[in-house]
């Protein structure tokens, strides 16, 4: 049975997310961190599960490592909504909007604060209720 794209990349940042939140904050917030993996096929997945507008931005980085990194950090958000809120969901379905200030806002979850960072090595996310 072949798996889809939003299974995949459930499976997949399930499998590589490392949980960092501190034991003291642990009832308050979470962090996660996930390694970039510039595979073909895991970019390949992770663009599959993006909006027409995201794999638009996607084409517009200047390097295809650029792009590679970009599709992976949008599916990476995807995945912490879903695992934030407990949505089983199809992550293409998971939507951010954006504040005046490019913060993320998961408007299915307004109680929720999301905070996204990455680096070449990897990508880190962070929320709180």
């Amino acid at each position: 049975m072949t798996q889809t794209a939003s299974a995949w990349a459930k499976n997949h940042f399930a499998a590589c997310a490392l949980d960092w939140t501190p034991q003291a904050a642990s009832r308050a917030a979470h962090v996660l961190y996930a390694t970039v993996v510039l595979g073909e096929h895991e970019i390949a997945q992770c663009a599959a599960i993006l909006s027409d507008e995201e794999r638009l931005r996607a084409d517009r980085q200047l390097t295809e490592d650029g792009r590679a990194r970009f599709v992976q950090r949008r599916a990476f958000r995807r995945y912490c909504a879903a695992l934030a809120t407990g949505a089983d969901t199809d992550l293409s379905r998971i939507r951010f909007d954006e504040t005046a200030t490019g913060q993320p806002v998961y408007t299915a979850a307004p109680n929720m604060t999301f905070s996204f960072s990455s680096c070449q090595l990897g990508m880190m996310a962070g929320w709180s209720a």
